[in-house]
């Protein structure tokens, strides 16, 4: 028998596992028997040092309920060494197999896991994250002992620790794993929460929540779904287990029980109340309830009120744990880090003492910003949890939260896990009898008593229960709960503001007679919070630092500061410490952050600038969302419900830290925000009508569902038209949508009682004869309502997997288009042609690293991980294998005439391949993996990089000199220049390097801030890029000058770059799953980021002609996209579309009109540059050839192809418009002087002016012209929201002007072969105009967000197209005068043109070009002509809600 390390005799084999064997084995030193794990000696050093981590952490960790560990050890007698672990031998078999996929009895059930919880709790408080709860990790004993095990991949306590690292993978088992685990969020106890939730759901129901087969099913599930209730799936299982399930599987791990013993406290509770609906008797402990926690308290009061005992160790890394927490509270994980208040936290020691025996909340009081949250969590709950760790008493059982608008279900949800006692229970007591809430509480209390501990309720943000909407009766009730808790110790933080309104509540008078005031802090104390929690972070101040903080913050000669300076102070350290350079925090990376008073500001402007022009908008509503306006003119956060937010909105904004979100919904980070943002101040003031109509009408409807929707609550008259008009240009919540519409109701039921019984007669008698045909449709009513229902919901899916899943958000548009033709189905399918994505291409069997395209762009190679080189036909998507190595494939690259493939290979070879055939011509040996290759542009020489830079001869396979030495670490990158007379390579040492290729000496060394890994070079501009943590940087080749600012954006490390557009554009892909295109001119982001992966981007290729993007991923695929690039560079003031949408001009923001093919996105003249001023709007002749355009020097009229036409020196214009022949010019003169101007007609062939009209007032200024069709008539549009027509033969005006726009009149458009006129304004609105009447053909039409600047008519009339300063070009049906969709990709097009065939043509102000063809048959084609439909599986995952449809199926 095996005897390993001379001691453990293994026996037999106990089961098996990806981290090894288990053995049963004899310890011949002790004799008895033990578990044996052997990791074999094949495993790699990732294995082993796995096995080492359980080892170590389960060692240290001392609970009845996780399994010892006795020993470790490495065997080295039987060949290869193998390490071993052994461990204390449970006879029994893991929970898996227990189950045997069955369920089990709920006794049983949590029996077992309320074991496991405790093994949790303990594993927590130790500072360690089990990370892979799952039944194979519970052992269970012959009595039903519960034993937790497998620690190998478990993690401190600690964000930057537990935070997921990508490398092509997740950690944990995907059918119990968290889903911040899976987004690579910060890692807490809550993820171990979730996985025992997983677990108690598939005990009670024999299958795990999320059952699909597909990894990736699983995954998406885990992260969007919430399972069926356990009770549904078997009805032994009470159904008051399926909310404390749910509780413990919520996505949101603030809103899952606060330890696993809660959790299975909360389940115990629910079943026995399932078993006795009666609640149970509670007796009080014999003795004084007060005495219990004295002796905790009075040692937590001596230890705060000496300060902070011992110095705990730093992090391993120092520098990279930030110790600030930014506007957010200090949490309790925060402690550590909390400084400054060690006096503040004995004093309240103190304080809550004097609770132990009288009752009675303690109030806390503090202005906004003081740090009163920050003192309960993070110093006072701290404080007795160690205190009762040194007394040897237990922890003191919590419960910490904020009222919200439902403050007495909050209190009940969040209590139950503690005291054990259904929920449902805790709110009817409350509610009912809030006196009797301390009996209830006392069962706790008895049973913290024992361990000599007490159960402690804190209310933070007090003032919840005033702003937040709870009714009169809630905030009473929750009040007098809260007083009659004891012996609960209650603690209630409220800012100082709102005292007089809890003084308005008579349970809470008494304790307000002595609040506990919390005021701002001194100098002193100042200093300490921001030196302190840099020292134990390992973090070093710069000389002088702290000083200017404390000056900034106005601390002063012993002074406090001013309110909200306090985070506004830790938002300003935390941006400071993103900024350090190294582990010293430095005056510059403070200055860069704007300083105290400018900090957050930076950081929301930054958030906001990053953002495309139309979420820059949904930022603004969500941000005013957020805000609520008070009477006295102040400002004060408002909770909202995620429901009636944009979800990317919020998701932006809690990445910045600017809001918090919880059950509750989504709130502003701090009040803070109100005064330190700038920006959302004059939003606010700009609004602030708005937002009090929207707040009187939310609480009207409040009222009126309060008051039983009693009829004298509704609106009526004035009021009532106020608020239908108001509601025209603004979204509504339902329960506001429901209260105007029953005051809509209402009133016409007043002034038409008589008709509507009249009526209501008639209809009876109509509907007694119809009966039959009723009940024939009926049936297909029905069916035609369920069809639109489930097409309009896939169309949401659709909109909402847009950018995270563009392969399922365009079928899941082709299916909603299918089952019903909805505008939302219309609208999904419509985008489905400017989503970037264009297919996925699968084969390989592991990540893809390299990628390249042949010269024509034909052929896409790519190399991956599985040794694999595959070549792509970019038509067809269709692949074949071209070459297999033995490991993985590094770098591929062709010649320059597309004849060869150099591959290198982490063999250790570099391969020159025929890529015709895939023959290997020539095979040359390195000695270290080639993880860099590159021909010359003469395809003679190859460069290539093991390490060290040589050239080889591409024909010999020879070298070529002597290696490029010079790096002082390894080189990742090699290019050859555009010449090919220089080579760049690059690496970790900090440095792009520049060699000349002919001598091989160093020419140029460019010192950069960070590891080079990967180096992109820009043969137009003679530039490089590379990478620098995330952070983007570029230099200019010849002087080594960095070449604009650093592109930011990314929030994961850069994997590849790629320059395209000759050199205007950069796309690069990130370790956060991101591709990301910057337009270099301005160094802004173009669109949003793709993604179609959830894990790692690597390599990135554009294609010779820039219209596709190829991107490797770790999950093994390459995604091509389809960029939507700008055509013209720099900012577009104007542009104008051709008749035909042939050619688009843009006008920059200087002297220069650029013209671009529509179909190619190539120049289609040389730029039209005036001598002087600034470049007006261009405007095309209707046959397309010619362009009129205002310059400095007068108005000039050019080909397209470059020539001067005409000039004109003494003409200076607003808007021009030409004639249909091309012969005529319709100008408005503007007479520079403020002194008004004219509208004329302007030969083009001899330069005669004839004067139509002058005006004298600048608010008169014609805005915009244009001519019928037939060019007998001319409409002009003016500043301040007139149309006139005018008589071209005439000179004329016809008929009388139509009024109606309250402000400029931006676009006018003829309906062909019609007696329309269609309109665009600033005022938001387009108008149809009857030529006839010149009245309003209806009312406005109101759906742009933003000015409305153009409009076009299609060919036949029936259809007009708007666009306007909101980006989103709008479809209208011109009968109906209803939207016909809205095109929402590729967003910011503001100029659109009806072509003669039906097709839409738009530009964008930052030189996008957009084409959409408008016929959904044809755009339900492409779709399904690129991707392979989803299948079942796939489609559960994405549409669970409906029913599987075929996508593609006729």
């Amino acid at each position: 028998m095996t005897v390993l390390g001379g001691r453990y005799r293994l026996e037999g084999l106990l089961g098996r596992g990806g981290m090894g064997e288990v053995y049963r084995a004899v310890d011949t030193v002790s004799d008895r028997a033990v578990a044996i794990k052997v990791l074999p000696a094949a495993a790699g050093q990732h294995h082993a040092d796995r096995l080492r981590r359980e080892a170590k952490v389960a060692a240290n960790l001392h609970d009845p309920h996780i399994v010892e560990v006795l020993d470790t050890g490495t065997d080295t007698e039987h060949g290869d060494a193998q390490l071993y672990v052994a461990m204390r031998l449970v006879d029994g078999a893991d929970l898996k197999r227990v189950l045997g996929g069955a369920p089990m009895d709920p006794p049983r059930v949590l029996g077992l896991l309320t074991q496991v919880a405790q093994a949790l709790d303990t594993a927590h408080a130790a500072g360690v994250v089990h990370r892979d709860v799952k039944p194979s990790n519970i052992l269970v004993g012959p009595d039903d002992t519960a034993y937790l095990t497998d620690f190998g991949i478990a993690r401190p306590l600690d964000p930057e620790a537990t935070r997921m690292t990508v490398t092509g993978g997740y950690v944990g088992s995907l059918d119990y794993i968290a889903p911040e685990q899976l987004r690579g969020l910060d890692v807490t106890g809550a993820a171990d929460v979730y996985s025992l939730a997983c677990v108690l759901y598939e005990c009670l129901t024999g299958h795990v929540p999320f059952p699909a087969t597909d990894p990736a099913a699983k995954l998406a599930a885990q992260l969007n779904t919430v399972p069926a209730a356990p009770s549904t799936h078997r009805s032994a299982v009470p159904p008051a287990l399926d909310l404390v399930v749910a509780t413990g599987m919520d996505k949101d791990p603030r809103r899952r029980y606060a330890t696993a013993g809660q959790l299975m406290a909360a389940a115990q509770a629910a079943l026995a109340q399932a078993e006795d609906r009666t609640t149970p008797a509670v007796v009080l402990p014999h003795g004084d309830p007060a005495l219990p926690g004295q002796r905790v308290i009075m040692r937590a009061i001596v230890a705060a009120a000496a300060g902070r005992n011992g110095d705990p160790a730093r992090p391993e890394k120092a520098g990279e744990v930030c110790p600030y927490p930014g506007l957010r509270s200090f949490g309790t994980a925060d402690a550590d880090w909390f400084y400054g208040r060690a006096g503040e936290t004995s004093d309240l020691l103190v304080r809550l003492s004097g609770q132990l025996g009288t009752g009675g909340p303690l109030v806390v009081v503090g202005a906004s910003g003081s740090g009163k949250s920050s003192l309960l969590v993070a110093g006072l709950l701290p404080a007795l949890d160690k205190a009762a760790a040194d007394t040897g008493a237990g922890r003191w059982p919590r419960v910490v939260l904020t009222p919200g608008d439902r403050p007495v279900d909050t209190l009940a949800a969040r209590l139950a896990g503690v005291i054990q006692v259904d929920p449902g229970a805790i709110a009817a007591t409350i509610r009912d009898n809030p006196v009797l809430f301390g009996r209830q509480v006392r069962a706790a209390a008895e049973r913290a008593a024992r361990d000599g501990a007490r159960l402690v309720i804190v209310v933070d943000q007090f003032e919840q229960l005033f702003t937040d909407g709870a009714s009169g009766q809630e905030r009473v009730a929750f009040a007098a709960a809260l007083t009659h808790a004891w012996p609960a110790l209650v603690l209630i933080a409220v800012r100082a503001d709102y005292v007089p309104d809890c003084i308005a509540l008579e349970p809470l008078r008494a304790a307000l007679d002595s609040p506990f005031v919390v005021g701002p802090l001194g100098a002193a104390a100042l200093r300490q919070v921001i030196t302190l929690p840099a020292e134990r972070a390992g973090l070093r101040l710069e000389d002088g630092l702290a000083d200017r903080l404390i000056a900034d913050v106005g601390a002063r000669d012993g002074s406090g500061f001013a309110q909200g300076a306090l985070p506004r102070l830790a938002h300003a350290l935390r941006a400071t410490w993103q900024n350090r350079w190294g582990n010293v925090l430095t005056l510059r990376g403070y200055q860069a952050t704007g300083g105290v008073d400018r900090a957050v500001a930076v950081t929301a402007d930054q958030l906001y600038g990053r953002l495309h022009p139309h979420h820059q908008d949904v930022l603004r509503a969500t941000l005013l969302r957020l805000v609520r306006v008070l009477p006295d003119g102040g400002l004060s956060r408002r909770t909202a419900a995620r429901g009636e937010l944009a979800e990317r909105a919020v998701a932006s904004l809690v990445d910045a830290r600017l809001v918090s979100v919880d059950d509750d919904g989504v709130r502003l980070a701090h009040d803070a925000l109100l005064t330190a943002w700038p920006r959302l101040r004059a939003w606010v003031d700009a609004e602030r009508q708005d937002l009090l109509l929207r707040q009187r009408l939310d609480e009207s409807a409040a009222n009126w569902v309060e008051s039983g929707r009693d009829r004298g609550d509704l609106y009526r008259g004035s009021r009532l038209a106020a608020a239908l008009e108001w509601a025209g240009h603004h979204p509504l919540t339902a329960p506001q949508q429901e209260f105007l519409r029953a005051s809509e109701r209402e009133q016409r039921r007043g002034t038409r009682r008589l008709r509507t019984v009249i009526a209501a007669l008639a209809v009876l008698l109509v509907a007694s004869l119809a009966a039959g045909v009723v009940a024939y449709y009926q049936t297909q009513v029905a069916d035609d309502r369920l069809a639109e229902a489930e097409s309009r919901r896939l169309a949401t899916l659709a909109e909402q997997s847009a950018d995270t899943w563009p392969r399922q958000s365009q079928l899941l548009a082709a299916a909603a288009w299918r089952r019903a033709p909805t505008r939302q189905a219309r609208e999904a399918l419509l985008a489905t042609q400017n989503q970037r994505l264009d297919t996925v291409l699968s084969g390989h069997e592991g990540a893809v690293q390299a990628v390249t395209f042949s010269p024509d762009g034909s052929m896409l190679v790519s190399g991956g991980a599985d040794g694999t080189v595959r070549g792509w036909d970019v038509a067809t998507g269709q692949d074949r294998v071209l070459f297999t190595s033995d490991q993985a494939v590094n770098a591929v690259e062709f010649s320059r005439d597309g004849r060869r493939l150099a591959v290198g290979s982490t063999d250790e070879s570099l391969y020159l391949l025929d890529t015709e055939t895939g023959d290997v011509l020539r095979r040359v040996a390195h000695g270290a993996p080639v993880v860099a290759v590159a021909f010359s542009p003469d395809g003679r020489t190859v460069v290539t990089s093991n390490g060290t830079p040589q050239l080889w001869s591409a024909a010999s396979g020879r070298r070529r000199g002597a290696p490029l030495l010079g790096h002082t670490d390894i080189v990742t990158s090699v290019r050859f220049t555009e010449d090919g007379d220089q080579i760049i390579t690059g690496g970790p040492d900090r440095t792009i390097r520049i060699w000349d290729a002919a001598t091989q000496t160093l020419v140029r060394t460019i010192a950069t801030a960070g590891p080079c890994l990967f180096v992109a070079y820009d043969p137009d501009g003679d530039q490089v890029a590379c990478r620098d943590g995330t952070v983007i940087g570029r230099w200019d080749i010849a002087t080594g000058d960095r070449v604009g600012e650093p592109l930011t954006g990314h929030n994961d490390a850069i994997q590849d770059l790629a320059f395209g557009m000759d050199g205007q554009v950069l796309a690069s892909t990130s370790a956060d799953r991101t591709v990301r295109l910057w337009y270099l001119a301005t160094g802004q982001q173009i669109g949003e980021p793709m993604q179609a992966s959830e894990d790692a981007t690597f390599a990135v290729a554009f294609s010779p002609d820039d219209r596709v993007l190829a991107v490797a991923s770790g999950d093994g695929n390459i995604v091509l996209w389809r960029p939507v690039l700008p055509a013209a560079s720099g900012r577009a003031a104007f542009s104008d579309i051709s008749p035909d949408g042939e050619v688009v001009a843009f006008a920059d923001e200087n002297v220069t009109v650029t013209t671009w093919d529509v179909a190619t996105h190539e120049p289609a003249g040389p730029p039209l540059t005036c001598d002087q001023g600034r470049v007006g709007a261009p405007v095309f002749s209707r046959d397309g050839t010619r362009l009129a355009v205002q310059c400095g020097e007068g108005l000039m009229v050019w080909t397209v192809g470059g020539d001067e036409v005409a000039r004109f020196p003494d003409i200076h214009t607003t808007t021009v418009a030409y004639s249909p022949d091309g012969d005529t010019l319709a100008v408005s003169t503007d007479d520079q002087r403020g002194e008004g101007g004219t509208l004329e007609l302007l030969d083009l062939d001899d330069g005669d002016r004839r004067e139509l009209a002058a005006n004298e007032d600048d608010d008169q200024a014609v805005w915009t012209l244009t001519f019928s069709p037939g060019g007998d008539r001319l409409a002009a549009g003016t500043l301040d929201g007139v149309i006139t027509l005018w008589d071209t033969g005439t000179g004329k005006q016809i008929g009388e002007p139509m009024t109606g726009h309250i402000d400029t009149v931006q676009s006018i458009a003829f309906q062909p072969h019609g007696r329309l006129l269609a309109s665009s304004g600033w005022d938001n609105t387009v108008r149809l105009w009857d030529l006839d009447t010149h009245q309003q053909a209806g009312p406005a039409l109101v759906e742009h967000t933003k000015r409305a600047v153009t409009v076009s008519f299609s060919a036949d009339g029936t259809r007009l197209a708007s666009a306007g300063w909101d980006g989103v070009p709008l479809i209208w049906d011109v009968g109906r005068q209803t939207v016909q969709a809205a095109l929402r990709e590729p967003g910011d097009i503001q100029g659109i043109r009806y072509l003669s065939n039906g097709t839409l043509v738009g530009t964008g102000d930052n030189g996008l070009i957009a084409t959409w063809d408008v016929d959904p048959a044809k755009a339900l084609a492409d779709v399904c002509d690129r991707l392979a439909p989803l299948d079942e599986d796939e489609w559960r995952q994405f549409a669970a809600d409906v029913d599987y449809l075929p996508q593609c199926q006729p």
